[in-house]
C-alpha cells in the first residue's frame, strides 16, 4: 500500500460552484413610500374627484330640467327656457325645486355614501355658544351683502365695454303659491343643498390638507360653479366668510342660517318692490341693507373683543409638506377642475353675449 506523507483528507479538495438560497427567514426590505408623493397623490385625487362632482351637479340639474321640461311638453305644457311660456308659475317652479334637490344633492350623497364618511364629519354640528352664533351669523349676513359691491362693480366695468353686466332672471312670479315656491327655490333650497355640498362634503375632504387651503379651494369651486363672471365674485367672498366660520365654529347650520338670510333678503326685497315699486319701498330696502351690514360691522367688533380666537390658526394643525402656492397648483393642474374651469369659461362667454 503506497504511503502518503500526508492524509488524503488534507489535501486540496476541488471547488464547485454552488447554488445560492436564501434563508427562509431572509425577508426583503421593504422600502416606504415617500409621504411626500402620498400627500401629492391624494390631495390630486381628492381636488380631481371634487371638481368632478360640481360639474356633475351642474349637468346632473341640466339634464333633469331638459328631461322634465320634454315630459311635461307631453301632457301639453312647452318647453320653457328663460320665461313661463305658456306654464303655470306654480309648475315652473316646482320643476325648479325638483332639478335642484335632485340634481345637485345626488351626486355629493352617493359619494358620500360610497365614500363612507361620518355623518359628523360632513354635518358637524359643534355646540356653539348662543351668543357666539348670533355675531358669527350677523357677521357673515353683513359680509355677504357688503360682497355686492365688488360684484356690482364687476357688473358696471363689464357694461362700459359694451357686454352684458345683467344676470340673468327668472320671471317673477304673481300669485301666492307661486311666490312661496319662488322663495322656496331661491332662499331655502340652495342654502341647504349648497352648504351640504361644499362647506359640508368638499371643505371636510380638502380640511386635511390645511384649513386655510380647504376654504380657499371650496369658495374657488363655488365661484366657478355659479357659471359667470358677477356672481364669480360674489360667491367667492361669501364661500370664503362661510368657509371659516365653519371651521372657526364646527358648525354648518351657522352657514346655512347665513345663506338663507342672505338670499331670502334678496328675494324679499324683489317681490316687495314688485308688489309696491314706490320709492318709499326703495328707501326702506336701503335702510335695511345698510342696517344689516352696520350690524355685521358691530359683531365684528364683538367677536374681536370676546373671541379672538376666531381670527387665530387652529392651535394644533399639522404642518404641510409642501408651500400654499405648490398645494393650490395641485387643485387646479387636474383634469376635473380643469373641464370646470372651461365650463366656467363657456358659460361666461354665452352670458357676456346674451
Amino acid at each position: 500500500m503506497a504511503q502518503y506523507p500526508y492524509p488524503p483528507s488534507s489535501y486540496p479538495q476541488p471547488q464547485y460552484p454552488q447554488p445560492q438560497y436564501a434563508p427562509a427567514y431572509a425577508v426583503r426590505p421593504v422600502i416606504p413610500p415617500d409621504p411626500k408623493k402620498v400627500y401629492s397623490k391624494s390631495i390630486r385625487k381628492d381636488s380631481n374627484r371634487l371638481s368632478w362632482m360640481v360639474l356633475a351637479g351642474i349637468f346632473g340639474m341640466s339634464f333633469l330640467y331638459l328631461f322634465l321640461s320634454f315630459a311635461l311638453g307631453i301632457f301639453g305644457y312647452p318647453h320653457i327656457y328663460g320665461d313661463f311660456s305658456g306654464m303655470s308659475e306654480e309648475v315652473y317652479y316646482a320643476l325648479s325645486c325638483f332639478y335642484y334637490v335632485v340634481g345637485m344633492f345626488l351626486p355629493f350623497l352617493l359619494m358620500t355614501l360610497v365614500s363612507k364618511i361620518s355623518v359628523n364629519e360632513l354635518i358637524p354640528v359643534r355646540k356653539t355658544g348662543f351668543f357666539y352664533a348670533v355675531l358669527c351669523i350677523l357677521f357673515g349676513v353683513g359680509v355677504c351683502l357688503a360682497a355686492n359691491y365688488p360684484s356690482n362693480l364687476v357688473s358696471y366695468l363689464l357694461e362700459e365695454v359694451g357686454l352684458s353686466g345683467e344676470l340673468p332672471q327668472s320671471p317673477l312670479p304673481k300669485g301666492i303659491v307661486g311666490s312661496i315656491l319662488y322663495f322656496v327655490n331661491i332662499a331655502i333650497i340652495p342654502p341647504f343643498v349648497e352648504e351640504f355640498a361644499f362647506r359640508g362634503v368638499i371643505l371636510s375632504r380638502l380640511r386635511k390638507y390645511g384649513n386655510g387651503f380647504a376654504v380657499l379651494a371650496t369658495s374657488i369651486l363655488f365661484a366657478l360653479f355659479h357659471g359667470n363672471l358677477i356672481q364669480l365674485v360674489f360667491a367667492f367672498c361669501c364661500g370664503m366668510i362661510f368657509g371659516w366660520i365653519v371651521v372657526k365654529t364646527g358648525n354648518l347650520f351657522l352657514t346655512i342660517i347665513i345663506h338663507a338670510i342672505n338670499n331670502g333678503f334678496s328675494v324679499a326685497t324683489e317681490l316687495w318692490y314688485e308688489a309696491s315699486p314706490t320709492d318709499q319701498t326703495d328707501l326702506l330696502q336701503t335702510i335695511l341693507f345698510f342696517g344689516l351690514i352696520a350690524l355685521g360691522a358691530l359683531a365684528l367688533f364683538f367677536l374681536i373683543l370676546r373671541h379672538r380666537e376666531f381670527f387665530k390658526k387652529t392651535p394644533g394643525a399639522v404642518r404641510p409638506p409642501y408651500s400654499f402656492g405648490r398645494r393650490l397648483a395641485m387643485l387646479v393642474l387636474n383634469p376635473g377642475f380643469i373641464a370646470l374651469f372651461v365650463y366656467f369659461v363657456f358659460t361666461t362667454i354665452e352670458f357676456l353675449l346674451m
